[in-house]
């Protein structure tokens, strides 16, 4: 890993050799779990998935 001196201080610079290391820096760590798609949030502030079954209240348009 190389340092530089910035500010009297010795900082560690991000041009890490190592490829999967670059590669996380760069896109973040992968999502291990897989989760069904988000399609708003309801009445009740909880997360509507698209598996997710909702009833409409026709008088004020909330989710329920």
């Amino acid at each position: 890993m190389k340092y530089e001196h910035i500010g009297g201080e010795l900082i560690a610079k991000k041009d890490i050799d190592h490829s999967g290391t670059t590669h996380t820096l760069k896109t973040g760590y992968p999502n291990l779990i897989v989760q069904p798609e988000h399609t708003g949030i309801d009445y009740y502030a909880k997360e509507i998935l698209v598996v997710d079954s909702i009833v409409i209240d026709k008088n004020n348009g909330e989710v329920f």
